[in-house]
């Protein structure tokens, strides 16, 4: 038998491996971005409005964004930094929830193989709301935990101030919550909770947190909620292809384990006598199918999954492969608690060795994608528009003026307004239901404001483009057109610009 090994060692491994990630991801980056990618410039296009929602979703994140700004922050770091923060944090919640079902160097196992999940590296440069759900997931599933088993008033109002944040993120977050609220129902102990002042604490805590969302929700007209369903109602694809994209993007953590010797003969954990009848170290002390941990990983970790079947089904949504973002974070904990019976301390310091080595190759082919593309000779990705180059040209071609509004497509729009310092409000296709200046008010294009309209394609000029356009007695041939070099022997970008005087 090994000797047991030091309980602060599997800590130490796992928080070595976080910050690995965490640098990996953001120096990769910070070296190949030019441009932002479009998630974050759909971000800036609320820069300084203090806005907390618009016809999408809830601004959290843009708000997070604005406050790093703010501090003085450089923007490439900042939204870098919120996103590998937010991974980060999520594995720590993760180690620090399974610990209570499994010993040290299995609840860092649990968190280590999330590395091997596509939602936990590829897409993180890109800050987004799918991305700061992640963290608040796993928060709050830790914090549903501890309330319902320390049954303290402090853990009830951190569970309901977590939820109204995850609302505040994104509105379907409250498929989370329903399930939580289902768990709450089902499990004996969390049952007789209802008859204590926690669950109530808990509700109001959500509603206090959560009320100016809701009140944006009814003044809006419940626009977020119409844009949701337009766009889960348009093009439909099989429902079978959601839960297969999601399968794949598991398969970097089975590789993990392949290659650790976690799985083959003897990895199922059906009894608590099987799992003790292993020689093998301390870390495998916990690892049983214990009917509670059974539960809670069907509820909340299969839950959300088995919702979205049942809205799909009935609902006629169409599923969008990147919706599951948020909903793995007890997969590593589901397969150690159920398929864990080869995991000894050696083999998870391989999972975690693995990990690691893993996430250093995809930052490294994530910045080797840029290389490509820039030999490739094909169109730029959106993070090697040339920011710098833009601005130049802006400064040049647009008068300069105090009560200046820009609008067209978020990415063109958005990159503009960075490219002029984000001191411009941002009329998104001049379109007033898109564009939000303050809590819930349009930005108005006021015959004393001066327009800069922005486009890339003529495709892109919507009926608000065309008509403001005409109103102010100007034309689309009147356009300027920018050239963009970005990589040498790669055609330019080009984009269309049409200053709009003020008819005052």
């Amino acid at each position: 038998m090994q000797s047991q090994p030091k309980a602060h060692s599997a800590q130490t491994w796992l928080f070595t491996l976080i910050a690995l990630h965490t640098q990996a991801w953001i120096l990769v980056p910070l070296w190949f971005h030019d441009a932002p990618p479009l998630d974050v410039v759909e971000l800036l296009t609320l820069h300084n409005t203090g806005a907390i929602a618009n016809y999408k979703h809830p601004n959290l994140p843009g708000l997070l964004l604005n406050g790093l700004l703010w501090l003085g922050f450089n923007l490439h770091l900042a939204y870098l930094a919120l996103s590998t923060l937010s991974i980060a944090t999520a594995l720590i919640l993760v180690f620090r929830l399974s610990r209570y079902f499994v010993a040290d160097w299995r609840a860092a196992a649990s968190s280590a193989l999330l590395l091997g999940i596509y939602y936990y590296t590829w897409p993180i440069p890109e800050f987004n709301h799918n991305v700061l759900q992640i963290p608040l997931w796993a928060a709050i599933l830790l914090s549903a935990y501890r309330a319902v088993n320390l049954n303290r008033w402090q853990e009830w109002t951190l569970l309901g101030t977590l939820s109204a944040l995850l609302i505040w993120t994104k509105y379907s977050g409250g498929i989370l919550l329903l399930c939580i609220l289902l768990w709450l129902l089902y499990e004996p102990q969390a049952r007789k909770r209802f008859t204590t002042s926690g669950p109530w604490v808990a509700l109001i805590s959500f509603l206090v947190v959560a009320y100016p969302q809701f009140d944006y929700l009814i003044s809006s007209h419940f626009l977020p909620l119409t844009y949701a369903i337009n766009r889960a109602s348009g093009e439909t694809t099989p429902i079978y292809s959601f839960y297969l994209a999601q399968l794949a993007d598991h398969i970097p953590m089975l590789l993990l384990l392949l290659l650790s010797g976690a799985l083959w003969r003897g990895s199922l954990v059906r009894s608590r006598e099987q799992a003790s009848s292993y020689e093998l170290d301390d870390s495998t002390k916990s690892t049983i199918t214990d009917p509670k941990a059974s539960v809670f990983i069907l509820f909340l970790g299969l839950g959300p999954l088995l919702l979205l079947l049942v809205l799909s089904l009935f609902g006629g949504l169409n599923l969008r492969a990147m919706w599951g973002a948020p909903m793995f974070n007890l997969s590593g904990l589901a397969f150690v608690l159920f398929c864990g019976g080869r995991l000894d301390s050696k083999r998870i310091r391989k999972v975690i060795i693995g990990a690691g080595i893993m996430t250093v190759i995809l930052a490294l082919l994530y910045g080797y994608q840029h290389s490509l593309r820039e030999a490739s000779g094909k169109k730029p990705l959106r993070t090697q528009w040339p920011v710098t180059q833009l601005s130049l040209e802006l400064n040049q071609a647009v008068p300069a003026t105090q009560s200046l509004i820009i609008a067209g497509p978020y990415w063109e729009a958005g990159l503009v307004s960075l490219a002029l310092g984000l001191q411009n409000p941002v009329a998104v296709d001049a379109d007033p239901i898109k564009s939000v200046n303050g809590f819930s008010e349009s930005v108005r294009i006021e015959a004393n404001r001066s327009v800069l309209m922005v486009w890339s394609n003529p495709n892109q000029l919507t009926h608000e483009m065309l008509t403001l356009i005409q109103k102010r007695g100007s034309s689309v041939g009147l356009a300027k057109t920018i050239s963009l070099d970005w990589a040498e022997g790669s055609p330019a970008i080009t984009m269309s610009i049409l200053f709009l005087n003020s008819t005052d």
